[in-house]
């Protein structure tokens, strides 16, 4: 299909795959899944980055799916956190784990954890968690001191990344402000031995569907899959895509996508939100004056403000007296129907969370 795709279009399309611009689905598990995977660094935020993609999941509703573990933060890509459906967790990680710890095996020789350490922590590990049947980090931690395992603050994260990795590990239910560690094989609901070329082809699949349109080096960039994999998998997905080719570039989008009718209004994104971290290029919502704002030289995504599907400034969320207050912080002051704009986005964030919009 030839075409022109200039930046407008890719974000009336974009914002429609990401579920953002008119929202339809209805539980956590099935935004997730839609997404292939959303990468979940700053944990409070990921839960809006769900809500904001639902038709009208609140907090309360996201945190009872984590609860009953039909979503699920581990490892998936790259690697760095993410939140996964329960359903797709173990097809995916076998898909990306051997990647995963051929990056890390320099650093872990470096850090002097090798085969035999790590296989006396996972044993530690795992008769805890049979016990305790879910623990924080601090209380693993807490477990492999007891066991006289004593190691540089750097190296148990390490530990438990590999046990993540290796299915050992996975998130449990919330405790406090932590997320808790649970066996995997007693919270993982489904387990796949999916071929490689189809969980390769799964995976441009999904991609495709919940970030479209995007390129080849867009999806090499969010799955860390090697360039060779990442053209196979595109190649085996292909029939099930439409292709746009303009400019000497190409983009890949679901056939289902449709523009999105709300690239109008004023959103607030949460931070490490997919619609700017999801993709290696994000010239057409990210304009260059801001991108030093929102993407922090150590790799910080931080809450953006679209307005028009670009970005347009940062927000902070503010709660005093059980009252929530929105900051924001625009490249312009911005005109009165922007700001009319920004108070309606304001109160869907107040919604998610079961709190009033505080009067300015």
């Amino acid at each position: 299909m030839q075409a022109v795709l200039n930046p407008s279009e890719i974000i009336f399309f974009r914002l429609a795959a990401q579920s953002i611009g008119s929202p339809a689905l209805r539980s956590a598990a099935a935004v997730v899944s839609h997404l292939g995977a959303m990468q979940a660094q700053d944990f409070p935020m990921t839960k809006w980055a769900i809500g904001i993609r639902s038709a009208g999941l609140t907090e309360s509703a996201v945190n009872a799916a984590i609860a009953r573990g039909d979503i699920i933060r581990t490892h998936a890509l790259r690697p760095t956190w993410h939140i996964l459906a329960n359903a797709d967790v173990d097809w995916l990680l076998k898909l990306t784990a051997p990647r995963i710890m051929v990056t890390i095996r320099s650093r872990h020789k470096q850090l002097g954890l090798d085969e035999k350490l790590i296989t006396q922590c996972k044993r530690v590990i795992e008769k805890d968690l049979l016990t305790a049947e879910s623990g924080t980090r601090a209380q693993l931690i807490t477990a492999l001191k007891k066991a006289k395992i004593t190691l540089a603050a750097e190296c148990y994260s390490h530990i438990l990344l590999r046990c993540e990795l290796d299915r050992l590990i996975c998130s449990g239910p919330v405790q406090g402000s932590d997320t808790a560690y649970a066996l995997y094989a007693q919270r993982i609901r489904k387990t796949e031995d999916l071929p490689r070329d189809e969980a390769l082809a799964r995976l441009a699949l999904r991609y495709f569907t919940g970030h479209g349109p995007a390129t080849l080096e867009d999806f090499i960039w969010w799955s860390g899959l090697k360039i060779s994999e990442a053209r196979q998998a595109l190649a085996a997905a292909g029939n099930n895509l439409k292709k746009i080719t303009a400019k000497e570039n190409t983009w890949y989008l679901s056939k289902e996508t449709g523009k999105s009718a709300i690239a109008k209004g004023v959103l607030l994104l949460p931070a490490f939100d997919e619609y700017i971290i999801g993709y290696a290029d994000r010239s057409a919502v990210l304009p260059p004056g801001l991108a030093k704002n929102v993407i922090s030289n150590n790799g910080i995504f931080r809450a953006v403000i679209l307005h028009h599907g670009q970005v347009c400034g940062l927000w902070k969320k503010e709660v005093r007296k059980e009252q929530l207050t929105v900051i924001p912080d625009l490249r312009s002051g911005g005109n009165a129907e922007l700001k009319k704009q920004l108070n309606t986005a304001a109160a869907a964030l107040a919604h998610f969370y079961g709190l009033p919009l505080a009067k300015r």
